[in-house]
C-alpha cells in the first residue's frame, strides 16, 4: 500500500473526528468531572504522579484503579489548569489516536484498504462514542482502547516471526499494562488472542502469548494483594439468575444503539427485568442466532465470524454477569462496537468489488452523514449541564444522584425554592443518598438556619461516618454558633479522612486563628496553599499576626 494513499486515509480519518466532535470543546465540567478533574487537588501537583499508583487516599472516591486516566488529567492540567476547552481537545485526540487503530488493525488481519477505511470512519463519527469523547470523565475508554488495540497490533506482527522482535514484544507490553492501568476491562486482550487464533488458525506468537498471560496474572495477583485496597467489592443485591434478563434487554439495546443511535443519554441504572419481558427471549434469539452464524462462517467467511466473536468477547466484561454500576451503559459499546463496524465495513468492500466505487462511496458517505450529523447533536447533551440533567432525568425520573446536581445547579441560579424540593425528592427516592442531605445542610447553613442544617449533616454522618464533606459543614456550623474549639477536631476530621480536602485546611485554619493559634493556622493554612486553595486577605492577617506575636516575645 502506497504510503501517500495511508497517510490521506489517516488524514481523512482525523479530519472527520475533529469535524463531529468540534462542537464538544465549549461544554462544561459534568457529573463525575467535578469530583475527577475540576476539585481532584492531587492532579495539580506533578509531585504527587508516582502516588497516582500506590496511595489509597486519592481513588477512594472514585472507586476505579485507574492512574494513568488520572496521569493524563495531571497532564492537561499542566498545560490547561483549569480551561475544560483543553481537556475537551486530549479526549477527542485519543478518539482520533484509537480510530487509526482501528484502520491499522483491520488493515493488519484483512488487508484491504477500502473496508479498513469505512471501518475506522465509521467508528470515529458514530454517537454511541459521545458519553467517551465528549464526556472528559469517559476519557478511560479511548484511553484503554488505544492501548489494547496497540497491544494488540504489536501480538500480531510478531505471529509467524521465527526470531523475537523486542522493540515490538517490549511495545506491546508496554501497551497493555498502560492497557491495564487506564480501564479493568483490559484484562479481556488474552481471551480476545484466544479468539483471535482460533479464527484465524494462524500459529500463535509464543513467547510474546505467554508474556501476556504473564502480565495478566502478575496484574490480578496484584489487584489482589497489594492493591487490594482499590477493589470495591460488595455483596450482590441480585442473583445471576436476576442479572441474566438485563443482559438479553441490553444485547438488543446495543444492537439497536448500533443501528439507529438516537434516543441517547446516560442514567440507564442498576435495574433488573422479569424473564417475561418481550426483549429478554428476543436478545436470547439474537446472541444464539448470532453466535451460530459466526461458527458457521469462520471458515468460509473469516471477517464475519471475526466482527461477530469480538462483539461479544468485548462485551464480555460488561454483560453484568458478575455485579457491575448498571445493566447497560452506551460508553461499553466503545470497544465492542468495531465488531460492528468491521461487519458493515466489510459488507460495503464485498459491494465495491462487484459494483464498483460509486454505490460504496455513496453509502459510505450518507452513513458517515447519518451518524455525523447525530454526533453532533447529540454532543449538546453533554455540553449544557442544565439540558444533561433534565434530559437525563426524564428517562431516569427516580435518579437521587440526577436529583441532586440539578439541585446544586438550580440553588447556584438562585432558586432557593426548587433546589429544596428536588433535594427532598432526593431523600425519597433513595434514603440513603447522602450527598442530599449534606447538600440541603448548605442551603439552610447558608440562610443561617444553623439548627436544621446541623441536623441534616448529623444525619449524613449517620448514613456514613466517613464523610468528611460533611464533617467540615458540620465544623462550619459549629463555628458560626461561635464554638470554635468544638470545630477544630470536626475540621481535622475531615482533613484526616480526605487528605486532598483543601477548604478543610483553609477552615481549619481560620478556627485556629480565631484561638490566636497563630503557628498551627500558618501550618493549615499551607497545606491549603499547597493544595490549591488560597486567600491573600488572610495570609496578611496571619502574616501580621505572627509578626507581633514575635514581637510580643519576651
Amino acid at each position: 500500500m502506497k504510503p501517500k494513499n495511508l497517510w490521506l486515509a489517516a488524514g481523512l480519518i482525523a479530519l472527520l473526528g475533529a469535524a463531529v466532535y468540534a462542537n464538544s470543546v465549549g461544554g462544561d465540567f459534568i457529573w463525575d468531572d467535578v469530583h475527577l478533574v475540576q476539585n481532584n487537588a492531587y492532579i495539580r501537583d506533578p509531585g504527587h504522579f508516582f502516588g497516582l499508583f500506590s496511595k489509597k487516599e486519592i481513588r477512594k472516591e472514585y472507586a476505579f484503579y485507574r492512574p494513568v486516566q488520572e496521569a493524563s488529567y495531571m497532564a492537561d492540567y499542566a498545560l490547561w489548569r483549569g480551561n475544560v476547552t483543553g481537556y475537551h481537545l486530549t479526549n477527542i485526540a485519543l478518539h482520533v489516536l484509537a480510530a487509526l487503530c482501528v484502520f491499522w488493525l483491520m488493515n493488519l488481519l484483512f488487508g484491504r484498504m477500502p473496508l479498513s477505511l469505512i471501518a475506522a470512519c465509521l467508528f470515529v463519527v458514530h454517537p454511541a462514542h459521545t458519553e467517551a469523547v465528549a464526556y472528559i470523565s469517559g476519557r478511560a475508554d479511548p484511553l484503554a482502547a488505544l492501548f489494547l488495540l496497540l497491544a494488540l497490533i504489536f501480538y500480531v506482527k510478531q505471529i509467524g516471526q521465527r526470531t523475537l522482535r523486542p522493540g515490538l514484544f517490549g511495545a506491546m507490553l508496554l501497551c497493555y499494562a498502560a492497557a491495564l492501568l487506564s480501564r479493568e476491562n483490559s484484562l479481556i486482550l488474552p481471551v480476545l488472542l484466544v479468539f483471535h487464533h482460533a479464527v484465524f488458525k494462524k500459529g500463535h506468537a509464543g513467547r510474546p502469548l505467554f508474556a501476556i498471560w504473564c502480565v495478566t496474572g502478575l496484574y490480578m495477583l496484584a489487584r489482589l494483594t497489594l492493591l487490594r485496597h482499590f477493589l470495591t467489592l460488595s455483596e450482590a443485591d441480585t442473583t445471576l439468575w436476576q442479572r441474566l434478563p438485563g443482559f438479553f434487554v441490553a444485547l438488543t439495546q446495543y444492537l439497536r444503539i448500533l443501528v439507529l443511535p438516537v434516543g441517547l443519554h446516560m442514567e440507564y441504572g442498576m435495574g433488573t427485568f422479569p424473564w417475561s419481558d418481550l426483549r429478554v427471549p428476543a436478545g436470547a434469539v439474537l446472541l444464539l442466532v448470532l453466535i451460530a452464524y459466526a461458527y458457521k462462517k469462520q471458515k468460509s467467511a473469516p471477517l464475519a465470524a471475526f466482527s461477530i466473536g469480538w462483539f461479544f468477547v468485548m462485551l464480555l466484561p460488561q454483560t453484568n454477569l458478575f455485579p457491575v454500576n448498571a445493566y447497560m451503559s452506551e460508553h461499553w459499546l466503545y470497544l465492542p462496537s468495531i465488531g460492528f463496524f468491521a461487519l458493515l465495513a466489510g459488507m460495503l468492500d464485498s459491494l465495491y468489488r462487484r459494483r464498483g466505487l460509486r454505490p460504496v462511496l455513496a453509502a459510505s458517505t450518507l452513513l458517515v452523514l447519518f451518524f455525523g450529523v447525530l454526533t453532533i447533536r447529540q454532543n449538546t447533551y453533554w455540553n449544557d449541564p442544565f439540558l444533561f440533567y433534565r434530559k437525563t432525568l426524564a428517562y431516569a425520573p427516580e435518579s437521587a444522584r440526577l436529583l441532586n446536581n440539578l439541585a446544586i445547579l438550580t440553588y447556584e441560579k438562585g432558586d432557593t425554592q426548587e433546589a429544596v424540593r428536588l433535594l427532598r425528592k432526593a431523600m425519597a427516592a433513595e434514603p440513603g443518598y447522602i450527598e442530599s442531605y449534606n447538600n440541603l445542610g448548605n442551603i439552610f447553613k447558608d440562610a443561617r438556619r444553623l439548627d436544621e442544617a446541623e441536623a441534616f449533616f448529623k444525619k449524613a454522618l449517620e448514613l456514613d461516618p466517613h464523610y468528611a464533606e460533611a464533617y467540615n459543614n458540620l465544623a462550619i456550623v459549629t463555628f458560626l454558633k461561635g464554638d470554635p474549639t468544638q470545630a477544630i477536631p470536626l475540621f481535622e476530621k475531615a482533613v484526616t479522612l480526605r487528605p486532598d480536602f483543601a477548604t478543610a485546611y483553609y477552615n481549619l485554619a481560620a478556627a485556629l486563628f480565631q484561638l490566636k493559634k497563630f503557628d498551627l493556622a500558618a501550618r493549615a493554612y499551607g497545606k491549603a496553599v499547597d493544595l490549591g486553595l488560597s486567600n491573600p486577605d488572610f495570609a496578611k492577617k496571619l502574616k501580621s499576626s505572627l509578626k507581633a506575636k514575635k514581637g510580643d516575645a519576651p
